[in-house]
């Protein structure tokens, strides 16, 4: 059976003195009711920033778990490119679920966004992040989840809700000259995106910014495709079938993770 890892934050792991220490109710909860560890048992502890800590679970009560440090080492299971991907809201579940695909995929950070053809209106959708119960802490908690289970060094970074006009400026101003940004065009005579990512350079890749966007239900309409194009991005064809957002998001991603990364 594999080894149990855990998302803490770096204040929870005490360097000095080898200690960790958990205090998150649900986490606590989960440790003792679900997975019923207990004293003796080994566990890892991910600070997030690429550190990976070895422990024993030394005390566990109901409002405090602590451990002992017996080794640590770098984290791996990060892609060695930073994928970006624009994702439109989408009614439902449909989002949970994309957000679940594209951690285990290893994507960077999630771009939520609206735009001229979206079924979900941003005024009925964006999340309080002052609020437990909000969309955004519960994203967040499903994308740390995922990234325990896929053994991933990190956690993706969700960003509130957007108009795709800001999304695709934000993207535009953060670009390098060496990032690639690509915009999926249904319907629209262009290469494929596989074609597109072929051609790359297959040189160091390592820290490299490849930036996706996915139209809503509906598509990008001709405007948002040219004003996308005027902000740096190459339109690509996904193929002759039209895909439901969250599948052209999983299928989009999984093309620049075997060419770009894992390839």
């Amino acid at each position: 059976m594999s080894t149990q890892r855990f998302f803490l934050s770096p204040e929870s792991i005490d360097l000095a003195s080898g200690q960790v220490e958990v205090a998150e109710r649900s986490l606590i909860s989960q440790m003792r009711s679900v997975l019923r560890l207990k004293t003796g048992d080994q566990f890892v502890v991910l600070n997030g920033l690429g550190q990976l800590f070895t422990c024993i679970l030394e005390e566990i009560a109901p409002t405090r778990i602590r451990a002992r440090i017996v080794d640590a080492s770098q984290a791996s299971g990060d892609l060695p490119i930073v994928v970006t991907i624009a994702l439109p809201l989408l009614k439902g579940d449909r989002f949970d679920w994309a957000l679940q695909k594209l951690t285990e995929l290893g994507v960077a950070y999630v771009l939520p966004f609206v735009s001229d053809r979206s079924v979900v209106k941003l005024d009925a959708q964006t999340p309080n992040p002052n609020r437990p119960s909000s969309k955004l802490s519960r994203w967040q908690t499903i994308m740390k989840e995922a990234a325990e289970q896929s053994e991933r060094a990190s956690i993706p970074q969700i960003q509130q809700p957007a108009q795709f006009r800001t999304v695709l400026a934000s993207i535009a101003a953060s670009a390098k000259g060496t990032d690639l940004s690509l915009i999926c065009a249904e319907r629209r005579r262009t290469e494929r995106l596989s074609a597109v990512l072929t051609k790359e350079p297959a040189g160091n890749l390592v820290g490299r910014n490849v930036a996706l966007a996915v139209g809503p239900e509906g598509g990008f309409s001709p405007q948002e495709i040219e004003l996308a194009i005027e902000c740096g991005f190459q339109a690509v064809s996904l193929g002759p079938r039209i895909l439901r957002s969250e599948t052209a998001a999983i299928y989009a991603v999984s093309h620049v993770v075997a060419i770009l990364a894992d390839g």
